[in-house]
């Protein structure tokens, strides 16, 4: 990403592929990472690869290179106009036609795409979710409130953990090594923390949770995602923390009786997506 928000476009071809193996490692072994990091990273590279090919100069390059960074993201998430405004306000750092027209085609064309492909299906299933009206609309505002405060401690969070790794006198992969075991022993008593959560998220949208279950999952999927140096995207644990907090949110409005047995499934996906919109805000990536 720094290639295009800072750079000329030119993304390292060694580098990018490293970092996709690596983190292809990661994620086949339970690592707790998001896979949007190395589709974005491969979809970036392609796009820089063709523009030097071609011989853009470096403004085309950048938005070549912007471009298939938001169909990475679309191909991830099936999520075309999310992707296009992500990387048109983040990475571009403004939302201009010139430039953001081309980000929505390429995104649009990627989403098309990838429906083609047999047994494709979108990463999260969303439920019906009843309408809201009233003073229900103050529930979510304070929801929003709450994932937007406790979002960039998430991100702090990431950071601190690495910090600590890196101090450990240890080489990288003894480093990587402990993190892997500590996500195996979180998995022996909570397997949920395990991978990238997309099938813990459907579930928690689909059907009821106990509240020592989603605080246990919680708690252990923090700890499970602390970075030890792992490559891999953040927007997955992002979601998977934001519909955990959510889920827990719609609870504790249930049994104050301020909601309707059917609302906690929306205060689910409102949480989730406002926690998700926590990555926006700063520029140093871990993918």
């Amino acid at each position: 990403m720094e290639a295009v928000a800072i750079g000329d476009g030119v993304v390292p071809v060694k580098l990018s592929l490293w970092c996709s193996v690596s983190s292809l490692f990661t994620i086949a072994s339970g690592g707790s990472i998001g896979r949007e990091g190395p589709m974005v990273q491969l979809a970036a590279l392609a796009a820089s690869l063709i523009g030097r090919w071609v011989h853009f100069d470096p403004p085309r390059l950048r938005l070549l290179v912007a471009c298939g960074a938001a169909a990475g993201i679309t191909s991830a998430y099936n999520a075309p106009i999310a992707g296009a405004f992500f990387v048109t306000e983040i990475v571009l750092g403004s939302i201009a036609m010139e430039s953001f027209g081309p980000v929505v085609v390429a995104a649009v064309v990627a989403n098309i795409t990838m429906r083609e492909f047999a047994g494709y299906k979108p990463a999260y299933e969303m439920p019906v979710f009843p309408p809201v009206a009233g003073i229900e609309v103050l529930l979510f505002v304070a929801l929003g409130l709450l994932c937007g405060a406790v979002a960039p401690q998430f991100l702090r969070l990431l950071d601190g953990s690495k910090a600590l790794f890196r101090k450990l006198s240890l080489p990288l992969p003894a480093r990587l090594a402990l993190g892997g075991l500590v996500v195996g022993i979180l998995s022996v008593w909570t397997p949920e923390v395990w991978g990238n959560g997309y099938s813990v998220v459907n579930s928690i949208l689909h059907s009821p949770w106990t509240w020592t279950a989603l605080v246990v999952v919680l708690v252990f999927k923090l700890v499970a995602t602390a970075g030890s140096g792992a490559v891999g995207g953040v927007f997955t644990p992002t979601l998977f923390v934001g519909a955990v907090v959510g889920s827990l949110s719609a609870r504790a409005c249930t049994c104050c009786g301020r909601t309707a047995p059917r609302r906690p499934l929306r205060m689910r996906w409102s949480a989730w997506a406002r926690f998700s919109r926590a990555p926006r805000r700063r520029r140093s990536w871990r993918f």
